[in-house]
């Protein structure tokens, strides 16, 4: 009962504090939300390179795993699974412009693609060397 006397005589300040409190869980979400889709260029161009065309799926799961390893732990509950797939699919689409138009872009891509199946085909001969090692001792 005094508690709802207390909030009846300071409804106003009340008010107020909730006000400030929205007003900065709003800035907060808006500039990490200008972060995060500074970070997502950089990973969606990566898992471009490194995954290549036709694996949509896997380089967004890709993309929201790294993204969410990234936010800050108190920030993380600002930001739903949902919401972290609408920044990297708005990302997405711009960043498929600027790899049209920036070739420099398109050369990083194209390492990216280079680099990934060297080390597949090392990683396999490797594997291979292994398991070949194992046969023979066996």
């Amino acid at each position: 009962m005094a508690v709802l006397k207390w909030l009846l005589l300071n409804w106003d300040s009340v008010v107020l504090i909730a006000l400030v409190f929205v007003i900065i869980i709003y800035l907060i979400k808006t500039g990490q939300t200008k972060i995060l889709k500074q970070i997502a260029v950089k990973l969606v161009t990566d898992a471009e390179g490194e995954c290549g065309s036709g694996t949509g799926v896997i380089k967004l799961s890709e993309v929201v795993g790294k993204l969410y390893e990234k936010l800050p732990s108190v920030i993380r509950i600002l930001f739903t699974e949902k919401q972290l797939v609408q920044i990297t699919e708005k990302v997405l689409e711009e960043a498929k412009k600027k790899w049209e138009t920036n070739e420099n872009v398109s050369t990083y891509i194209e390492n990216k693609k280079i680099t990934t199946a060297t080390a597949i085909t090392v990683l396999g001969s490797v594997d291979e060397i292994m398991t070949a090692g194992e046969e023979k001792t066996e």
